[in-house]
């Protein structure tokens, strides 16, 4: 369980990476006129190892994909955060941490800070501080919110990292006909968490990190297909010819 965060948001000025660009700064003003839910979020939980998959995945990130991305990864509780800056340095997509009350836009980068959980409501980001810290399972509570939040335009993506958390997240993904992608476990530093998401049996594509952003990127740029739903024979019958 989280509560609601009391503390006044981080000070950017040693959380953010390098600026983005005036063009930059004028697309993401467009966006303010775009509905929250008009386009897909990527949600990528990250533990042991996570570093080097997040950078080479990024690395391959165009800068307008109209997607948003939402980082969660298992972070020293105790140290600044130097994410941001890192990512910033492999891709040209702007990368921030996250901010508690911020409206997600699209191709965006949001890292959630170290020591906090995250929840996805109406399109805006919500940084909570975890009750019990010892049994925390970040990257399942932020799935989950993900999923209620996004339904099918939901992604979410496992790297490298031990342990089991995402597996029980990614339930609800599918439940919400999202996507699942996990890193390729032959790839992974650590592959715990890419090989416990693959033994639900949803998981959609175990990929090389190279191969990632486009292969979603191309699936959220397909047409809908429409859904049939073949409707139950009532057990009256009388109505039958």
């Amino acid at each position: 369980m989280t509560q609601k965060e009391q503390q006044p948001n981080q000070d950017q000025s040693d959380s953010q990476g390098k600026k983005p660009s005036q063009d930059a700064v004028q697309e993401a003003a467009k966006d303010e006129t775009k509905s929250p839910k008009d386009f897909p979020v990527v949600g990528l939980g990250a533990s042991a190892g996570g570093l080097e998959a997040l950078k080479t995945f990024f690395s391959q990130a165009p800068r307008k994909t109209g997607m948003a991305y939402i980082v969660m990864m298992h972070l020293a509780p105790n140290q600044p955060s130097m994410l941001p800056e890192l990512l910033q340095k492999v891709t040209d997509v702007p990368v921030a941490m996250a901010e508690d009350g911020q409206t997600l836009r699209p191709d965006q980068i949001y890292v959630i800070p170290p020591k906090r959980e995250v929840s996805v409501y109406n399109g805006i980001i919500q940084l909570l501080v975890p009750v019990d810290k010892d049994h925390s399972l970040p990257i399942d509570f932020f799935f989950r919110s993900l999923a209620a939040d996004r339904a099918s335009k939901a992604a979410a993506v496992i790297l490298s990292g031990t342990g089991t958390d995402g597996t029980v997240g990614l339930r609800e993904i599918k439940n919400y006909e999202g996507l699942v992608l996990v890193q390729d476990p032959e790839t992974a530093k650590y592959d715990g968490m890419p090989r416990s998401a693959m033994g639900t049996g949803l998981v959609d594509m175990a990929l090389a990190l190279e191969k990632m952003v486009q292969k979603i990127a191309d699936y959220f740029q397909q047409p809908v297909q429409a859904k049939i739903k073949v409707p139950e024979i009532a057990e009256n019958k009388d109505w039958l010819p």
